[in-house]
């Protein structure tokens, strides 16, 4: 966290003293992650993710390409294994930082599109085990044990971005978009031992790993204030 404000705090010297404009922006996002292992293949485990981005950029006038660093936050859920026809589900609190580059499109209407990738870093921490299914509330799951377990994570992005109307002399306008970010578990890592209770009452010791690699698609709508630089001047 003290890294992050560090950097939102140099990003925001750095573009004052330039010309152009920095642009805040926040928006509500609606997830819905899978992954690719050896240990699950099913998609459907209730696993829409809620969360909050807020964004920085520095975005002069009339520009065709602009940078932006994304901070995010939220709840999400991650599969762990398979258990017949159920999954047991990590729920995970989840933290990211991205640093995107944005290409704009400007249309005749002055309507905007920006496509824009990026890197970035994502943290995860454990909030809990699940099992989800028609009938996963009849068993239960425990991580009994771990090793080797990782909290942060290399992660990519990529999206889409549409602005509506005449925007090039507003400070404040909304758009919407869709972005996918792609989260690498290493091999070898986070290896976790379930203990599982099935319904019968049987009761044994699994293996699992969160390895291999996570999509998340996002839908959102977000909000955007643009300030001058000179408003900055005005503040000395």
């Amino acid at each position: 966290m003290r890294l992050l404000v560090v950097i939102i705090s140099l990003f925001v010297l750095t573009t004052t003293t330039l010309f152009g404009q920095v642009e805040v922006s926040a928006n509500l996002e609606l997830g819905y992650p899978f992954m690719t292992n050896q240990y699950n293949s099913k998609l459907l485990y209730n696993q829409l993710t809620p969360g909050v981005r807020l964004g920085l950029s520095y975005k002069p006038e009339d520009t065709q390409f602009f940078p932006t660093l994304h901070y995010a936050f939220g709840r999400t859920k991650l599969p762990l294994r398979e258990l017949g026809k159920n999954v047991a589900v990590m729920e995970l609190n989840y933290q990211n930082l991205m640093l995107s580059g944005n290409f704009v499109i400007h249309y005749e209407d002055y309507s905007q599109l920006y496509i824009y990738g990026g890197i970035g870093v994502v943290q995860l921490k454990n909030k809990g085990l699940v099992v989800s299914g028609r009938d996963g509330n009849q068993i239960t799951a425990k991580i009994d044990s771990s090793a080797n377990i990782d909290k942060r994570y290399p992660a990519i992005n990529l999206g889409f971005e549409y602005v509506v109307g005449n925007t090039m002399n507003n400070n404040i306008y909304i758009s919407v978009g869709v972005n996918v970010q792609y989260w690498y578990f290493v091999t070898n890592r986070n290896n976790y031992f379930l203990d599982i209770t099935e319904a019968n009452g049987n009761s044994y010791i699994t293996e699992s790993a969160l390895t291999g690699h996570a999509f998340v698609p996002y839908f959102y709508m977000s909000l955007h204030y643009m300030l001058n630089r000179d408003m900055f001047r005005k503040g000395r």
